[in-house]
């Protein structure tokens, strides 16, 4: 099986790449340089999504709150008027449908098993999925 980390787009990693432009960025020796990727939207109304944004982040809270072994990632969305915002673009991520659209046949087990060579890894990865899966199912179940 080939090594999907080589899989096109899938290059360098988000901090790699932050790593890359702080040496070569005039303010990269301060403190507080910080690298943000952003996604900038017009012609969206986004307050219904920040709105949303902004329940996962509370139900993030009380997962944590009780100790549940369940994982959500609240990202930021910032609508900046009717018809536009800002939505943090999410580190290192993937959709199913790049990975699969890349390589025509491939099931979900299959990118784990050629991504994560490392079994302990692979294991790690599996559990990180399934306690995302059931937050998310959680989450949309509440919504």
């Amino acid at each position: 099986m080939k090594d999907l980390r080589k899989v096109k787009g899938i290059t360098e990693t988000q901090a790699e790449q932050e790593e890359r432009i702080r040496e070569t960025s005039p303010f990269g020796h301060l403190k507080t340089w910080k690298l943000i990727r952003i996604i900038v939207k017009s012609g969206d109304d986004l307050r219904q999504e920040q709105f949303a944004m902004q329940l996962i982040a509370q139900m993030d809270m009380i997962f944590k709150k009780k100790k549940l072994d369940l994982w959500l990632y609240p990202y930021e969305i910032l609508a900046t008027g009717s018809g536009c915002g800002l939505l943090e673009f999410l580190r290192d991520a993937m959709s199913i449908d790049a990975i699969k659209s890349k390589n025509p046949g491939l099931t979900l087990d299959d990118f784990f098993m050629g991504y994560y060579v490392d079994k302990k890894e692979l294991s790690q990865a599996r559990m990180n999925f399934a306690s995302s899966m059931a937050a998310y199912s959680l989450v949309m179940y509440v919504l």
